[in-house]
């Protein structure tokens, strides 16, 4: 059996201590990965996003819609801008406790993926809005902003 928190057959320290849970959000393995791990493989690095960035682009991504390569950019920047956006200003200390702070969240949320390329129809944006507030909320600590 795997240890806790690291896919069978990974032989890495646990680097990324979300690895289950990004699997599970994505739909399983990606086809670079067979073991799961995103430090195993290094994606992240390939794509040129930190381990939550990968995250969320993935959440925006699959398993649809199909994207060009200058889609898959630009969703990449708006994952970017996203978490800088809500770790600078909205994920504040307790902010899961407080309902103030979570709709704003939410908010920042549905403003930045409002960006998002048009191939995005309604549906499925309100669907990946909600799976990126999903993971942000249970993935996101907050912490003291300075004054």
């Amino acid at each position: 059996m795997a240890e806790l928190g690291r896919p069978r057959g990974c032989r890495r320290p646990r680097l990324y201590r979300n690895a289950p849970r990004h699997a599970q959000l994505n739909g399983g393995l990606s086809a670079s990965d067979e073991t799961g791990c995103p430090s195993c493989a290094s994606r992240h690095v390939r794509e040129n996003l930190t381990e939550e960035e990968l995250t969320i682009f993935d959440i925006l991504t699959k398993p649809e819609p199909k994207l060009t390569k200058a889609q898959e950019v630009e969703v990449k920047k708006i994952a970017r801008q996203l978490l800088t956006k809500l770790k600078r200003e909205k994920l504040i200390l307790d902010w899961r406790t407080k309902e103030q702070a979570k709709a704003a969240v939410r908010e920042t949320i549905r403003e930045e993926l409002d960006a998002l390329p048009e191939v995005y129809e309604r549906r499925l944006w309100e669907e990946k809005v909600e799976r990126t507030y999903q993971f942000v909320f249970e993935n996101c600590e907050g912490h003291q902003l300075a004054p």
